[in-house]
């Protein structure tokens, strides 16, 4: 007869220690059910309202496990609604009832870390033998609950790599031609070790052997510049910064083109940047031979204005000296990443649904 055991947490947030529980879990047995217990309007309410972590749904997490376990066919990933009502005599028998109908097999093993009640699981699941996974504190110091109280950023290194990607805060540097924006990305990801997501316009220009632009090339600028961050999330560390968005592409495509293209807005509508860096006009225009506007730069900056003001996009203004800049970027980026510790929240897709 094989052996089949379960693991059911609610793994929120998703952490090393239950990564390296479930390892040794899975080795115990010949097939393991790992379950996350979710009941997200509970967790919202009861665990998130006052946490300094962004609230991930279930299903979110469901997808991290199957990501991360893709290539262990004997570690299955459900997510099973649990409802919290508050008496947990009566959640536990309801959930434990809730499990096994969603497994539909019986259950040898059951999996439960050192804060659980082992008289609970005898109750719940009588004929399984009770597996005690002691957390390994030495390795894995730390606990959902303090990953929720403190952030994410302090615990950096308790995150496993895919959960991270959805955690990286996201800086993006805006303004109009040669003001500085792709070499301040590059200083900044520089000074915080970390990564940087170049302006694809110029290599798409390179691949076409180009510098003119075509009116189809700019949705797929702005739509190559979107997914190029998506990528680049999961190789940060901690801030990821970007040099210009969607809506920078759409003004360009205005100037240029005459044209304002409504695809574009929705590319925009898709970004979620947690800081935006405005860099002003007021250094020299340099010519490097994909840039148009030189001295009209004025034209371009209210136009781009306008077009983040219209979106309800706010900014922080860099200006003055390439060192001034610097230090404003430096002191706004500080103030980004200080702001999780001190108690800032959010949540993927707002209200639980």
């Amino acid at each position: 007869m094989p052996s089949i055991g379960i693991f059911a947490d609610r793994f929120s947030p998703l952490h090393c220690g239950h990564i390296a529980a479930i390892v040794r879990a899975s080795a115990m047995v010949d097939a393991l059910h790992v379950v996350v217990a979710t009941d997200d309007a509970w967790e919202w309410d009861h665990l998130y309202r006052n946490a300094r972590l962004h609230f991930f749904p279930s299903r979110y997490r469901e997808r991290w496990l199957r990501a991360i376990f893709l290539d262990h066919p004997h570690v299955q990933i459900h997510a099973v609604h649990l409802p919290c009502t508050g008496d947990d005599e009566a959640d536990r028998a309801a959930g434990a009832e809730a499990i096994m109908e969603r497994l539909g097999t019986s259950i040898t093993h059951v999996f439960f870390s050192g804060t659980e009640d082992d008289a609970a699981f005898e109750e719940l699941y009588p004929r399984a033998e009770r597996v005690l996974i002691q957390p390994d504190r030495r390795l894995h110091p730390v606990s959902s609950a303090q990953i929720r109280a403190e952030g994410a950023l302090r615990h950096w290194e308790m995150i496993p790599t895919v959960v991270r990607a959805f955690l990286v805060k996201k800086v993006v540097l805006v303004g109009p031609e040669s003001t500085g924006k792709t070499v301040l990305a590059r200083n900044l990801a520089m000074y915080y070790n970390t990564e940087y997501v170049g302006e694809y316009k110029r290599t798409l220009l390179d691949q076409v052997g180009d510098n003119d632009t075509l009116l189809e090339d700019y949705p797929r600028i702005a739509m190559a510049q979107y997914l190029a961050v998506y990528e680049a999330r999961k190789r940060a560390r901690k801030v990821l910064f970007v040099d210009t968005e969607a809506l920078v592409t759409q003004n360009y495509s205005r100037l240029y083109e005459g044209f304002h293209q409504r695809i574009i807005d929705e590319i925009a509508r898709l970004q979620d940047y947690d800081l935006v860096l405005y860099l002003s006009p007021d250094v020299p225009w340099v010519d490097d031979g994909t840039r148009v506007f030189g001295e009209e730069r004025e034209e371009a900056d209210a136009g781009l204005r306008a077009l983040l003001a219209k979106h309800g996009v706010e900014v922080v203004e860099v200006n003055g000296s390439f060192a001034r800049r610097l230090d404003i970027a430096v002191n706004a980026v500080d103030r980004l990443l200080e702001a999780e510790s001190a108690g800032s929240n959010g949540s993927a897709g707002s209200v639980p649904r």
